[in-house]
């Protein structure tokens, strides 16, 4: 995604929730290998879909890894942790 190829991949939990078909790439069932290779053959004989769902592809790369994102999509649930955790009276153990 980020080098702007389309993704081929199986149609699995997690991965479908990022790459939606024919936005950023192709998804077969892994358990159908016709499908695989039909859809790779598709990527394989279309410059133009290629290009087009690369392009998708850099874009939500952009957006999903930018390390600012990252950073704060990390960092915030980890700093409420300590707040709530600073928050609370200490016990005698």
């Amino acid at each position: 995604m980020a080098c702007g190829l389309p993704v081929l991949a199986a149609r699995l939990a997690g991965v479908a929730e990022v790459v939606r078909e024919e936005d950023a790439g192709l998804l077969f069932d892994p358990e159908n290998m016709a499908e695989f290779q039909n859809k790779l053959v598709r990527l394989v004989g279309d410059p133009a879909l290629r290009a087009a769902l690369g392009t998708r592809a850099l874009a939500l790369a952009r957006e999903l890894f930018d390390i600012r994102r990252v950073v704060r999509e990390t960092t915030e649930p980890l700093l409420a942790l300590a707040r709530e955790g600073a928050a609370r009276p200490e016990r005698d153990h």
